[in-house]
């Protein structure tokens, strides 16, 4: 019953914008809520039962089956109101057809646009809007750098992927699926040769891909569902790759249009092996005597999944160069860092793209590193503490410098030189080292390893970045051209913040202390024991289970929703 209140609250909360200025169905709709959160019972027996708050509570459930959260959905109204309308206009009208008051469907008043309008500010002249998921990251890092290994079992490259919350591998495989409409048998072995050296390939123009890729998704898509068209051309337009010409024509030279080309089938091929929390899964049935046969279960995931696919071959060998178009889309695993309630998104610089990924390849790892850390401190408030030079996470590693191999000061002057281009670039407002520099040790044996590395460096990111990496816009246009201004709903607060533990603790913290509320009365609205709430602002809670972790954030979601309005 506990999730069908929530649920109630959540259905009020949306329909607020639409349907509150009516006011004998929202007094309806509310006592029926009223009555149910009193008596369970009422919920089939209040004479307020209303068949279009039935009908709206359905809706929404079904969305949020879907992986389609209450915040998306009102950040995005102005698309939903249609179809919430569709459903519910024909009830509403059965309903209430005997009554007296005329009750009318209101529309989205433009002071609710101006509301979220209100939070962003266009930046997307100088960048775009990219996941900032942890898995995300390594994923693109291990790509950029090529840290795929063979694994010792079935001699294939894979690429772990470790973070608090998930355990797995990306695989290249040349398994072949229906995604590819590759049915003819030779066609499947030419495939099989072409992923097979596609090794070769993984490198910072095959993570410049993959950006793009999820960029241009994020941007098209309006479910986890949707494919997008995509081709090379995506990518030599957004990397800003230099135009030959020859006779006052630009066009793009064949080798570039090959080698991305060859990167897309490189991501085509990459495949996510999950382990399944470590779930062991007894096979024998319980009735059985004697050994258990016990299997820990495995998830297999294509990160893209690939239709309408559009190849190249060699004319001379007939052998696959690579995918030139395709409609694609994120698989299950990928798409949920990058659409709903759980995916958290930050602002990257245009120039991580546009640096040339051979020249500056040093440029755009920082810049990508940057760009995520950024983001994470800016939630703690911590964005002047200094970032190690050396170490297994220090500026050094994470732009892939190889100390082993290079010369101290020629290291020193790599990293200060990059510096000092992002910052001439505007992609930083400011570095400096965190303490002055003793140009006295420099030199000295080992200076470099005994002294330098363990120095930190403050890199400061641009103010209005700043200013507006907590209201990242996304814009849905819904209505024709001449129509947009009235009708784009900027997605600010979907995609806008990643909601941690310590953000939800803040805010029940804030509202217990600023807002006279009990802590009794806030683990009433969570739907958890003040005991439990408790050791959660206390932070003794070991393992949050995913039943408290939903009702968490569900609550979080509301407040920001109500905050915004």
């Amino acid at each position: 019953m506990e999730k069908v209140l929530v649920l109630f609250s959540d259905a009020l909360l949306l329909a607020a914008p639409m349907y509150e200025k009516n006011t004998q169905l929202w007094e309806k709709w509310n006592r029926y809520y009223e009555e149910v959160q009193g008596n369970h019972d009422k919920v089939v027996t209040s004479a307020n039962i209303s068949p279009s708050f039935s009908a709206l509570v359905s809706w929404l459930g079904q969305k949020q089956e879907q992986g389609i959260s209450l915040l998306h959905i009102y950040a995005n109204l102005d698309k939903y109101k249609i179809e919430i309308q569709n459903v519910l206009d024909k009830i509403i009208e059965q309903e209430f057809r005997d009554t007296s008051e005329e009750v009318e469907t209101a529309r989205i008043c433009n002071t609710t646009g101006e509301k979220l309008k209100e939070h962003s500010i266009d930046i997307q002249e100088d960048y775009y809007p990219v996941s900032n998921d942890a898995v995300y990251y390594q994923l693109r890092d291990g790509i950029a750098k090529n840290h795929f290994e063979e694994d010792e079992v079935g001699a294939v490259p894979v690429l772990p992927l470790e973070t608090k919350n998930t355990s797995g591998v990306a695989q290249l495989s040349s398994h072949k699926d229906e995604d590819l409409r590759l049915v003819n048998t030779n066609e499947a072995e030419r495939w099989s040769i072409l992923v097979d050296g596609v090794i070769s390939n993984m490198d910072d123009l095959t993570a410049d891909c993959l950006d793009t890729i999820t960029i241009q998704w994020l941007n098209q898509a309006r479910s986890p569902d949707d494919f997008i068209d995509f081709s090379y051309e995506n990518v030599l337009d957004m990397c800003n790759i230099p135009k030959a010409s020859a006779n006052g024509i630009e066009y793009y030279r064949a080798e570039d249009k090959i080698k991305i080309a060859q990167r897309i089938a490189a991501l085509a091929s990459i495949f996510i092996y999950l382990n399944d929390d470590n779930e062991v899964v007894v096979l024998n049935d319980r009735a059985e005597t004697g050994e258990q046969f016990e299997m820990k279960r495995e998830i297999i995931k294509r990160l893209f999944v690939l239709d309408s696919v559009v190849l190249w071959r060699d004319k001379n060998t007939n052998d696959y160069v690579g995918i030139e178009s395709c409609r694609i889309k994120p698989g299950s695993f990928l798409s949920m860092y990058l659409y709903g309630s759980s995916s958290t998104t930050a602002l990257l610089s245009k120039k991580a793209l546009e640096y040339n990924s051979y020249r500056h390849k040093f440029h755009k790892r920082l810049i990508r590193y940057l760009s995520w850390q950024w983001k994470i401190r800016q939630q703690y408030s911590n964005l002047k503490r200094p970032y190690s030079i050396g170490g297994e996470k220090g500026l050094l590693s994470v732009m892939g410098i190889n100390i082993a191999k290079g010369r101290p000061h020629r290291i020193r002057e790599q990293l200060e030189n990059v510096l000092l281009d992002l910052e001439k670039e505007k992609v930083i407002s400011h570095w400096e080292y965190a303490e002055e520099i003793d140009e006295s040790r420099i030199g000295e044996r080992n200076w470099f390893k005994n002294y330098y590395s363990k120095l930190g460096i403050i890199i400061l990111p641009p103010r209005e970045l700043m200013d507006n990496i907590g209201s990242l816009t996304k814009k849905k246009v819904i209505d024709t051209p001449d129509k947009q201004e009235n009708n784009v709903i900027v997605n600010t607060i979907a995609h806008s913040t990643v909601i941690t533990e310590e953000l939800i603790r803040e805010k029940i913290m804030h509202q217990h202390m600023h807002q006279n509320r009990t802590m009794r009365q806030i683990a009433d609205e969570l739907g958890l024991s003040p005991a439990t709430l408790s050791r959660f602002c206390n932070k003794k809670m070991k393992r949050i289970s995913n039943s408290v972790n939903d009702k968490l954030t569900k609550w979080y979601e509301r407040q920001m929703i109500i905050e915004s309005m």
